[in-house]
């Protein structure tokens, strides 16, 4: 029976393009791992809003939200940027290793969730979520080594491909993920390392829809979690905003059980890191290691001002990041303000409440699933197909660049929705039709923004790499592709909460700048080819 199993799980590892030792354990390790990592932090941005309004609604006064989710974002983005090296070093030392690593960040996760609805001021709630960062970002990074460590990957493989199925579907943290490991690919001819690369692209397609999912989950399923904890609450209306915010605490406390139980089960699933990490001969000091992904990433950012195509790749990662981070944080704040501020809770009938409506409502909440629930479903839906539309034999014969000339017109697309976000009728009201339709929109630019950077950044590749006589560049690319998002959270996130205390419509304004930016430099790269 052991025997018929092993086959089994090797021929399904095959046909997922994974090394035929992967076990079924191993393979569910894998993709539960994907989809919690993208769910929790999905969850982390879409419920921020919500913690902020009704846990520190005493601390915080109304016109200081935005700020406050500007300095969250911040101090997420940067904690995680400045561990992402440090974990992938641990994770592949032979005297730590890839398990430990994943168990260590499911364990930090939850004590942040846990801390985070328990924080007395915003300065604690800064604190909870810098311990988050430090576990998500350990997260995220296991989560790709893992495919890289399972994948059936060839030594040689033949440029340029970019199947569907590699092309991440969200993004949150974890289109880094995947996106650093479809940059990862060598060079070569053969036929035989072209189907391989075929299988390897299942197997990144095992991540992607993962990832794509567990934001779904997020928006769909955890977000719904604290309205369901609300109506157990025997001790209040399940309409008030007591209940919500004992909802919103048992939320994030379940959560963090869920977490530790992922991280008994990788403990049990995964190799020991004797058997998963690098021959110790291999391994190079961390100093040395940490000058040479530096001088990576310098030369990445250096390519991109050599190839035209690069360059749109990189700032269409950083739009695609920006518009996520705007998406997750502000349309659930835009929302949530303006129910407080017209009195639109359940529960604004309740003597007790304040006359200011400053109080997170049902209502809200569950415009605000739904919305972003649109907007994640739309993206994983479609992320493949438009990978398929751009890669189309038929597309590149009508066009010049199939890739450019999709990207212009998802980029205006992604304008007209963020520009009808900004401009909403009565006074803002998010229960709009035209709501509706502008999230649609978005759903369909953030999809596109990540297939269509990724492609264009491996077209670049294989560019620079022909012109420099098949020096391989992936690595510098992947960096460089990564810090580009990161910095679209950074800068565009900070200035959007800035903004936001200002004008509930200023971070979705700031989106269409952007898409406008991007629209015209993916024309310009059209003319020239």
């Amino acid at each position: 029976m052991s025997s018929r199993r092993r086959r089994s799980s090797a021929a399904t590892a095959d046909a997922l393009g994974l090394v035929e030792s992967t076990s079924y354990a191993r393979l569910t390790a894998l993709f539960s791992h994907a989809l919690l990592t993208v769910a929790l932090l999905v969850w982390i941005n879409v419920s921020s809003p919500f913690v902020l309004s009704s846990v520190l609604a005493e601390e915080l006064p109304a016109h200081a939200i935005g700020s406050a989710t500007s300095r969250l974002l911040l101090a997420d983005e940067l904690t995680a940027l400045s561990l992402y090296l440090p974990v992938g070093l641990a994770s592949d030392s032979s005297k730590w290793g890839l398990k430990r690593s994943a168990v260590l960040g499911y364990g930090i996760v939850a004590g942040a969730l846990c801390a985070y609805v328990r924080a007395p001021t915003l300065e604690w709630l800064i604190a909870a979520r810098i311990l988050f960062a430090m576990g998500g970002s350990t997260l995220v990074t296991t989560m790709s080594a893992l495919l890289l460590q399972m994948s059936a990957i060839p030594d040689e493989v033949v440029y340029g491909s970019t199947s569907p199925s590699l092309i991440p579907p969200q993004e949150t943290f974890a289109e880094t993920a995947t996106e650093t490991s479809q940059l990862l690919s060598r060079r070569g001819g053969a036929q035989t390392a072209a189907k391989k690369l075929r299988k390897s692209s299942r197997s990144a397609g095992i991540l992607a829809f993962a990832s794509g999912l567990g934001a779904v989950v997020a928006v769909c399923g955890f977000l719904r979690l604290p309205l369901l904890f609300a109506r157990l609450d025997a001790s209040s209306d399940p309409d008030s905003p007591d209940a919500l915010r004992y909802g919103l605490r048992a939320t994030f406390h379940l959560l963090a059980v869920v977490a530790l139980v992922q991280a008994v089960f990788l403990a049990f699933a995964l190799p020991a890191a004797e058997a998963e990490s690098f021959e110790p001969d291999e391994a190079l000091p961390v100093a040395v290691a940490l000058r040479q992904a530096a001088a990576k990433l310098v030369e990445g950012f250096r390519l991109g001002g050599k190839d035209g195509n690069i360059a749109l790749g990189f700032a269409s990662s950083f739009a695609s990041r920006a518009q996520t981070t705007v998406t997750n944080a502000f349309l659930p704040l835009l929302i949530e303000r303006y129910f407080s501020k017209y009195h639109l809770c359940d529960a604004s009938l309740d003597q007790s409440l304040p006359q200011n409506g400053r109080q997170s409502c049902r209502k809200a909440y569950l415009l605000a699933s739904a919305l972003t629930g649109v907007v994640q479903l739309l993206s994983l839906v479609l992320s493949p197909l438009v990978g398929f539309i751009a890669s189309s034999e038929s597309l590149s014969r009508r066009t010049r660049h199939p890739q450019a000339c999709l990207l212009a017109i998802a980029c205006m697309i992604g304008a007209t929705a963020f520009l009808g976000l900004s401009r909403l009728p009565h006074d803002g009201d998010p229960r709009s039709p035209l709501t509706w339709i502008s999230a649609s929109g978005i759903g369909v630019a953030q999809a596109a923004g990540v297939v269509l950077s990724l492609a264009l950044v491996t077209t670049g590749r294989g560019i620079i790499s022909a012109e420099q006589d098949g020096r391989e560049v992936a690595g510098a690319l992947s960096g460089a592709y990564s810090l580009s998002g990161g910095l679209g959270i950074l800068i565009v996130g900070g200035a959007a909460g800035f903004g936001f205390d200002r004008w509930a419509g200023a971070p979705f304004a700031l989106m269409v700048l952007v898409h406008v930016a991007i629209a015209a430099g993916s024309a310009l790269l059209y003319r020239r080819s």
